[in-house]
C-alpha cells in the first residue's frame, strides 16, 4: 500500500509537533515522530489493523498514543492509505469533521 498524506493530515501533524516543541522536551518530540512513523509503517503493511470509525466512508481510527489518534481511509482500488487527520484526543469530539 502507498501512504498518501492529505493537506489536513500534514497540517494537524505539524500542529501537534509545534505544540510539543513549545511545551515539552526534544525527547518528547522525537518520541512522537518515531511513534508516528512506526504506526504509519504498520498501517502500510496491514491497513485493517485498527477499528472501523465510519464503515460507509471506509475510515479507520488508529491510536498513536493515549493523546493522539490518526484517522485514515483505505482505498484498495488505488492501493493506497489516505491519512486524513491527526486528532488530539483531549479536544471535543463534536468538532471532529472528517471528509
Amino acid at each position: 500500500m502507498i501512504i498518501r498524506w492529505t493537506p489536513r493530515a500534514l497540517k494537524t501533524n505539524l500542529r501537534i509537533i509545534d505544540y510539543l516543541n513549545n511545551n515539552w522536551t526534544k525527547k518528547e518530540v522525537n518520541k512522537f515522530v518515531h511513534q508516528t512513523n512506526k504506526i504509519i509503517e504498520e498501517i502500510k503493511q496491514n491497513p485493517y489493523m485498527f477499528q472501523v470509525f465510519c464503515e460507509k466512508r471506509n475510515i479507520r481510527k488508529g491510536f498513536l498514543n493515549r493523546l493522539v489518534s490518526l484517522y485514515y481511509r483505505v482505498n484498495n482500488e488505488k492501493g493506497e492509505v489516505e491519512l486524513l487527520v491527526f486528532w488530539q484526543n483531549r479536544q471535543d469530539p463534536e468538532n471532529l469533521k472528517i471528509g
